[in-house]
């Protein structure tokens, strides 16, 4: 675990991104990512390029991952 994640607790999965900013563009839309970076690259003087690494579909759960999850959260609610 690098530094930054022993800091905010949060676990990078992907090498090189660091914790925060994982973190950062995790609670951000597609949208309003896309919109970010043309901002900043406008104030640079920089153009973006982007490749999409990966267009497979959402993996589907089994069914008894689905309900473990779904008790599991029935259980937090009830608990609040």
């Amino acid at each position: 675990m690098d530094e930054g994640s022993r800091d905010t607790g949060w676990v990078d999965a992907a090498a090189g991104i660091p914790p925060r900013r994982a973190a950062l563009v995790s609670r951000m839309s597609l949208a309003s990512l896309e919109k970010t970076c043309a901002e900043i690259a406008h104030r640079r003087g920089v153009s973006i390029t982007r490749d999409f690494i990966n267009r497979d579909d959402p993996a589907t759960c089994d069914a008894k991952v689905v309900a473990a999850v779904e008790a599991g959260l029935q259980r937090a609610q009830n608990s609040v």
